[in-house]
Parts: C-alpha cells; sequence; structure tokens
C-alpha cells in the first residue's frame, strides 16, 4: 500500500506524517504530542493547544452555569466528533462515523462531565480534553484522537494548505478534493459548516497531519493515572511502624494490589473520581493537576523508527 509520498512521487524529508493513503493507520493525535511541540515552539502546536484549551474552557462554563440554555449549548457542542476519516488515523470504525452517534457519544460526554465534582470546583481540576478519557468510559485513545482532531481541524487544513504550497507534486497530476464538514469556531461558540481543499489519495480526501502532533497511544491512561498517582498517595496516607532491628521505620499498611480488591478502591472510574475528590477536598493535592504536567512532561516525541514500526502495522 502506498505512502503518501510515494503515491505523489514527493522525495526528501517531510513535515507531515507519511501515512498509508489506503487505510487506516496505527497512530493517534494526542493532546499531550501536541502540548508538547507547542511547548518546544512549534507555530501549529501552539495554535492547535489555544484552541483545544478554549474549546474545553468553554465546556466548563457551560457546566458551571445554571441556566438550562447553557447547558443544552453544552452538550450540543460536545455533539460534533464524527470520525475524521481523512487524516487516515486510528483503527477501522471507532463506532462513532456519523452524526447519530456522534450525538450519543457527546450526549454520555455531557452527562458524565455534568456530574463529575472535578468539573465544578471554582477552578475545575478537570480542565482539558486529555483529562476526559480518565474519567469517562469508553473515551480511548482513538475516539479522544477523533475529538482531537474535529477540535483543531482549521489548523490542519492550514498546515495543509501550507505543504500543497510547499510541494506542488500533490496538484502535479491529480485535482485537489472538497473536504465539506464542520468546523468549531470559538468566536461563536459553535460549530460553523467549512468547505477544505485537500490533496486526493485513493480516490478521497486526504488531511495532513504534523508528524509531531502523533502518538502511538495517548500519553495519559486511566489505567495509569489509578495505579500510579492514585494508588501511591493512598498507600502513603496509611502508614504503620514496624520495627527494623533496633528501628522502628514506617512502611505501607497496604499494597497496591491489596487495596485494588476492596470495595474502596478498586479500580474503575467512578472510584477515581471519588478518590480524586477526597483527596483535593482533604489538602488541596491536586493529583490529576501532577499527572497531567508529568506526562507532558515526560512525553518524547516519536522517532522516525517509532513511526515506521507503527505505520507498517495493520489496524
Amino acid at each position: 500500500m502506498p505512502r503518501i509520498t510515494a503515491d505523489f512521487g514527493i522525495t526528501g524529508p517531510v513535515e507531515f506524517l507519511d501515512v498509508n493513503v489506503e487505510r487506516d493507520n496505527l497512530l493517534f493525535i494526542d493532546p499531550s504530542a501536541i502540548r508538547k511541540a507547542a511547548h518546544l515552539g512549534d507555530r501549529y502546536a501552539i495554535e492547535a493547544g489555544h484552541r483545544l484549551t478554549s474549546y474545553f474552557d468553554i465546556v466548563l462554563a457551560k457546566i458551571l452555569s445554571t441556566s438550562a440554555t447553557d447547558h443544552a449549548k453544552g452538550e450540543e457542542i460536545l455533539q460534533h466528533f464524527q470520525e475524521l476519516g481523512a487524516t487516515r488515523l486510528g483503527m477501522s470504525k471507532t463506532g462513532y462515523d456519523g452524526h447519530g452517534a456522534a450525538e450519543k457519544l457527546g450526549t454520555a460526554i455531557w452527562d458524565e462531565l455534568l456530574a463529575n465534582p472535578l468539573c465544578m470546583h471554582a477552578i475545575a481540576t478537570l480542565k482539558y480534553i486529555e483529562d476526559v478519557p480518565l474519567f469517562v468510559d469508553d473515551i480511548d485513545k482513538d475516539v479522544t484522537s477523533d475529538m482531537t482532531a474535529r477540535i483543531i481541524l482549521d489548523v490542519l487544513g492550514r498546515f495543509t494548505a501550507e505543504m500543497l504550497l510547499k510541494h506542488p507534486e500533490f496538484t502535479a497530476t491529480r485535482p485537489t478534493s472538497t473536504l465539506r464538514t464542520d468546523h468549531w469556531d470559538a468566536s461563536s461558540e459553535s460549530w460553523m459548516p467549512t468547505t477544505i481543499s485537500l490533496p486526493t489519495a485513493d480516490g478521497k480526501p486526504l488531511l495532513l497531519v504534523p508528524r509531531a502532533f502523533v502518538n502511538f497511544k495517548i500519553q495519559m491512561t486511566y489505567g495509569q493515572y489509578y495505579s500510579v498517582p492514585l494508588l501511591g498517595y493512598v498507600k502513603a496516607e496509611e502508614m504503620v511502624q514496624v520495627r527494623r532491628g533496633k528501628s522502628i521505620v514506617l512502611r505501607p499498611r497496604f499494597t497496591k494490589k491489596e487495596l485494588k480488591e476492596t470495595e474502596t478502591y478498586a479500580q474503575s472510574r467512578a472510584n477515581s473520581i471519588k478518590q480524586t475528590v477526597r483527596i483535593y477536598e482533604k489538602d488541596g493535592t491536586d493529583l490529576l493537576g501532577e499527572y497531567r504536567t508529568a506526562q507532558q512532561t515526560s512525553f518524547e516525541a516519536l522517532s522516525d523508527d517509532q513511526i515506521e514500526f507503527y505505520l507498517s502495522r495493520l489496524p
């Protein structure tokens, strides 16, 4: 199956992800990757990161509002996350490729966030799109990638337009395609119709993605958050004194495995919410914020070898 460069006859290094054009590719747009690239000065990542933040700020404002109209609007703006197949990223069939399915997904996210105390503090602790998979069921790397791509569609469109100018091979032998879809317009706090001119590959529009935006997973995961920082904190809360030789030392009363076997600390998103809120209200420790910072700081952009490995795998 041809990659973009082979399909269009482009030679030399390229800034875009050189995906297989005839199928989905096992890489995902990760908000943490975008934010790390923005920190390093990538101009497209800076703009994309701003869009992600401002979008979720608006969602949070709707959640905190007491207005039924604002609540209806908040739910509606979460209902536009149809799969964006033009990127050729992700696993075939996320289950949200269609407006009806996207509405169902958006309502599920809205209901979960509206009931989540982490969104309801005067200063919300759950405040970024990358936080959502940690606390909402069925939001995995594929859905997170689709959500992110939708929110930053304008940025991806401008990046693609620049690549069309930089590489005339895209239009040397075939016409461009027109993608008609919705894009997020922060100024009107709504999704608006848009038309984007894109390269044509395998008879379909192709939306180019910066290499720095992708990951083979998402950096922030529910399982890791619960098992490492959250249970680590809980372990440290309950210490017992034990004699070691002539000394008295402290050690945790329970192991993480033992904690997970209890009803209170069994791994679930419901318990994750309860414990994160309890700890925050107990002493102001923002475990979610600390985890987010640590994950984004430690993120390293995929190497050429890693990208090649995941592009060579079938979904």
